[in-house]
């Protein structure tokens, strides 16, 4: 495909759709489920300057998106995986059900996707330690590759993390034919001794392969020697000379010590070098790829340019620069259920919310219940709100209590929550006046502000109805905080 410069320019192709995945597990609701609405854009520029800049526009785009959420995210470098491309980067939201990993750094910014982080720290950071300690704890953890010719030894000290304590995407950038989905390889190696003993003619040539954490490396000797003493080290077939070539690995292509635990709360930052990086469970909502040409060179996409930098009338031919972005909307909606509630129910957003305001009236107010719904969706409540084009309100005039609506409405979760009545004392407000509303700068004001500022009540007095008095609602404010974005110590992903 040839397109010319002025036909082509830049292309942007939206796509919002259904899509179904083969899930194994689906499991806590819309957050993983075999059917789920997506928004992929996939951008097409005609140099790399050009996409470069279209990759930061949309992912300031995301950013502010995500603002616009209340969502606390974390933008985290990314590997490329089977997309491919150069540069990749994932939108998380800390969360205890997530199944990421994302490594960050407060003292630089640095925050990685864990894959990411383990092969930085594994090939290019020279570990922190003042020394190798002196009688550590040696255990094995062992994998195999998929051609089933290879049995592969992780040495590490077991006193740091009993539970998950190897990170297989160190392990897989040494040795990259690894079945990361093996969790016991004994079996598998037993029955390749077997057969090697058996059918020696007719069998592969097996390999042993151990890689030695910079903890232990200082116990190469001993490990290779196998001594008497530490019998438990080593797992059965794990040394054998007939049939079976091994090699010994401890530092990398760079000669680096190898770093090939998981990494946990307080390790070095494997960018700064002298920052501590903090370890948070996180929950992925999107995901942006620079592909370059990974795509369009094999379909022979390009574009023609009438002439080139130098001034000459022959025409170049490009191949096109494309990007891929994606966020998934099913899953955003479970995120913000599961990270923006409480017990009394949800907290919508007012970017999403059904309805950003209900007004809940006495049985003998709601004629004039109508009266404050054409007031209020045709006002400004704040700069919070004055970017809507409208707002969109409903009147609860259901036969039911008021106590009963009232806790329908917080199961609901509007945003803003409009009473109109004269039964402060019975549901434990207070009859005064508060100071007049103020609006807030939306740039600057914190979650709770904004909570304080859509907790609204509209007071009966004997001079009217009043908009101007803000107080919290019949239920602390504070209670409806969401969840602190706080990392969770000690936990390591599934």
């Amino acid at each position: 495909m040839y397109v010319s410069q002025l036909e082509f320019a830049a292309c942007r192709l939206t796509i919002v759709a259904r899509k179904y995945r083969d899930e194994l597990r689906p499991r806590h609701g819309l957050l993983r489920s075999r059917e789920f609405t997506m928004k992929d854009l996939y951008t097409f520029d005609i140099d790399i300057p050009s996409a470069l800049q279209t990759y930061r526009r949309v992912g300031e785009s995301y950013s502010h998106f995500f603002n616009q959420l209340s969502l606390p995210f974390i933008v985290a470098e990314a590997s490329c995986g089977d997309m491919g491309g150069s540069m990749s980067h994932e939108y998380h939201i800390p969360s205890r059900l997530g199944e990421d990993t994302v490594v960050s750094c407060q003292q630089c910014g640095y925050a990685a996707n864990e894959e990411v982080a383990a092969l930085e720290g594994s090939v290019g950071i020279q570990p922190n330690i003042s020394g190798p300690p002196r009688n550590p704890r040696v255990a094995v953890w062992r994998g195999v590759t998929k051609r089933r010719d290879t049995l592969v030894n992780v040495w590490y000290n077991s006193d740091r993390n009993a539970h998950s304590p190897i990170n297989i995407h160190a392990v897989k950038a040494l040795v990259p034919d690894l079945d990361p989905t093996i969790e016991d390889a004994a079996p598998i190696w037993d029955e390749l001794l077997g057969k090697t003993n058996r059918i020696k003619s007719s069998t592969q040539p097996l390999n042993l392969v151990n890689l030695l954490d910079f903890r232990v490396a200082h116990l190469e000797n001993e490990i290779t020697n196998k001594p008497a003493s530490l019998p438990a080290m080593f797992p059965p077939g794990s040394f054998v000379t007939e049939g079976v070539s091994q090699i010994f690995i401890s530092k990398s292509a760079l000669g680096r010590p190898l770093n090939l635990a998981r990494v946990q709360n307080g390790d070095a930052c494997p960018r700064c070098e002298t920052g501590t990086v903090t370890v948070t469970r996180t929950l992925e909502l999107g995901h942006t790829f620079h592909l370059g040409t990974r795509y369009s060179d094999p379909l022979a996409a390009r574009v023609t340019i009438p002439q080139n930098k130098s001034g000459s009338h022959v025409p170049t031919s490009l191949a096109i620069q494309m990007g891929c972005f994606g966020i998934g909307i099913t899953r955003i909606m479970g995120a913000i259920a599961e990270e923006l509630s409480d017990e009394k129910g949800l907290i919508w957003p007012l970017r999403i919310a059904p309805y950003q305001v209900i007004i809940v009236p006495d049985f003998d107010l709601v004629q004039e219940a109508g009266d404050v719904y054409d007031t209020i969706t045709t006002m400004s409540l704040g700069s919070s709100m004055s970017s809507l084009r409208h707002v969109d309100a409903i009147i609860d005039d259901r036969p039911q209590s008021m106590p009963w609506k009232l806790k329908d409405a917080d199961i609901t979760g509007y945003p803003i929550l409009i009473i109109m009545g004269p039964f402060i004392e019975r549901v434990g407000l207070s009859s005064e006046p508060t100071a007049p509303y103020s609006q807030p700068d939306a740039a600057n004001e914190t979650h709770e502000e904004t909570c304080s500022n859509r907790a609204t009540l509209l007071h009966q007095r004997k001079d009217g109805y009043h908009l101007d008095n803000v107080i919290p609602k019949w239920r602390s404010c504070q209670s409806r905080q969401p969840k602190s974005p706080a990392t969770f110590p000690g936990e390591e992903a599934d």
